[in-house]
């Protein structure tokens, strides 16, 4: 029976021509455990939406990604508590637009009246622009020229902060999925990790195998 010696490496052992080879051989390896980092995001999400007053459930949020025209990411809602999306639209940018819209006379019974949702009108895509705001209250507001002025700016005040929202979480989503498929990414998990031994030319051992 012939006996052979074969030195055996770690991956921090190895020369950085192999490591390279052996990172770019499996660049991929986290992809399968993308759903689970995006449901993660999506719970943080969740408590980002109640802050601006959109009360959202986890399947009120839609992607898809990440290099097509028509990808993108939306989230649906049946209750917009509009006095909290004015106390975060005010903090996140439309100061003015806030300020403006309390001072309106009319401002008060349109806000006390009016119910806005977040509904699908897009079912082939899930990009902002696949769903969009609409009144939803019974006729129980007297309509004036004042009233419906600022029921309008109300709404596109919601829009304008729903879309805003709908970009921040598609970067943040596509910045996780790009830096699990990046090189320095998916080495230190090989530096951190990996408890295989290879052959000096980046091949994994498997013990009792030729």
């Amino acid at each position: 029976m012939e006996t052979r010696i074969v030195k055996l490496y770690r991956f921090h052992e190895l020369n950085a021509k192999v490591q390279q080879k052996i990172v770019n051989e499996n660049i991929d390896m986290f992809l399968d455990d993308f759903e689970y980092d995006a449901n993660y995001l999506k719970d943080l999400w969740l408590q980002d939406l109640k802050e601006a007053g959109f009360n959202c459930v986890t399947n009120d949020i839609n992607y898809s990604g990440f290099y097509s025209q028509g990808d993108g990411l939306s989230f649906t809602c049946s209750n917009i508590d509009t006095l909290a999306m004015l106390t975060y639209a005010e903090k996140h940018g439309y100061e003015k637009e806030v300020c403006f819209l309390r001072t309106m006379p009319s401002f008060n019974d349109v806000q006390a009246s009016i119910d806005f949702i977040v509904v699908r009108t897009i079912h082939r895509y899930v990009h902002k622009y696949s769903v969009t705001v609409r009144e939803n209250t019974a006729d129980t507001l007297i309509e004036t020229p004042q009233t419906s002025y600022v029921a309008d700016k109300l709404y596109a005040l919601i829009e304008q902060v729903r879309i805003d929202l709908c970009d921040r979480f598609y970067e943040e989503l596509e910045q996780e999925w790009d830096e699990m498929q990046s090189f320095d990414y998916v080495k230190q998990w090989f530096l951190d990790y990996d408890d295989n031994l290879y052959l000096k030319n980046g091949q994994r051992w498997i013990e009792g195998k030729d």
